[in-house]
């Protein structure tokens, strides 16, 4: 989703009120606030986006679309691989390194079966997330400091054991060890970001049960930066969800979706630590949702 779908509507601030969350830091996660390459939907092949704003330069090239399965994927290695980048006495020094990936883990957090099918759907996800380069141009301080990167989402290694048996999936299931190196831009947000960036919160993520539920959420979370403005999204924007297409019968069946996914996600206001949210009204017609970042106490 673009930066230029959406306006901040400062007026509309006085409406809301200022909320104070308390949140454990360990739940929190700074990400970048242009990372929008997740679709809902079907795989659509050679994809580009782009963000051009001269300090928050992003162009992903994606060969085959990521959907809500890839993206909850994608999400799981990256909670574990922060753990991991933790554990350094300096996180730095976890750049270029490629940190061990529990994959039993990531099937027990989806509930998924730890059988030869599941690992044939997870590399499925992880070549596509591999596929995709991201190339920065950021500033992620307030020093006046760009960097510039260009390399794979992430890249892999697998160790496993040779079997005779046959069968893609017996082949899967013999896996010993799964590494990952991330982008580099994915651990300068999360240790030296002071402008340029998001918040996001594990704990409500994890709250949230559907997967494209979790993508939306996601979304916001890149689109709302911490004490900022009103953020107001039309069903139009929302769109953006879904690969372009211009087959309006299609796309009328992504606004009813759009706006049973709203509906649903407004319900989930009170699970939510992080994210004040309201459906906007035209008459009695939901147009469009209303969104600000809470104010966060991090303890």
């Amino acid at each position: 989703m673009n930066n230029y779908t959406y306006k901040q509507i400062k007026e509309n601030n006085c409406a809301y009120s200022l909320k104070m969350k308390k949140i454990d830091k360990s739940n929190i996660i700074k990400i970048c606030n242009t990372m929008n390459i997740f679709h809902i939907g079907r795989t659509l092949k050679k994809m580009e986006y782009e963000n051009s704003k001269a300090d928050n330069y992003l162009k992903a090239t994606i060969s085959n679309s990521l959907n809500q399965t890839d993206f909850r994927y994608y999400m799981e290695i990256l909670f574990q691989y922060i753990d991991q980048v933790k554990k350094f006495s300096d996180m730095s020094l976890a750049q270029n390194k490629f940190l061990t990936i529990n994959i039993n883990l990531i099937f027990k957090n989806l509930n998924m079966s730890n059988g030869g099918k599941s690992y044939y759907h997870f590399q499925k996800s992880l070549n596509k997330l591999s596929d995709v380069t991201l190339n920065y141009d950021k500033k992620i301080t307030l020093d006046g400091l760009c960097s510039i990167h260009k390399e794979s989402l992430i890249s892999y290694r697998i160790l496993y054991k040779n079997s005779r048996k046959i069968g893609k999936n017996d082949a899967l299931n013999s896996w010993r060890k799964l590494a990952i190196k991330m982008h580099p831009i994915i651990l300068d947000m999360y240790k030296d970001a002071t402008y340029n960036y998001s918040l996001f919160n594990q704990n409500s993520y994890n709250k949230i049960v559907s997967d494209k539920l979790k993508l939306l959420y996601y979304y916001f979370c890149c689109l709302t930066v911490p004490e900022g403005h009103l953020i107001t999204l039309t069903i139009n924007d929302l769109l953006l969800l879904w690969p372009k297409s211009n087959l309006r019968q299609l796309i009328s069946q992504r606004k009813q979706e759009i706006v049973q996914l709203l509906k649903d996600f407004v319900n989930l206001n009170s699970e939510l630590d992080d994210l004040d949210i309201n459906l906007n009204y035209q008459k009695s017609e939901i147009i469009g949702i209303k969104i600000k970042k809470c104010q966060l106490r991090l303890i």
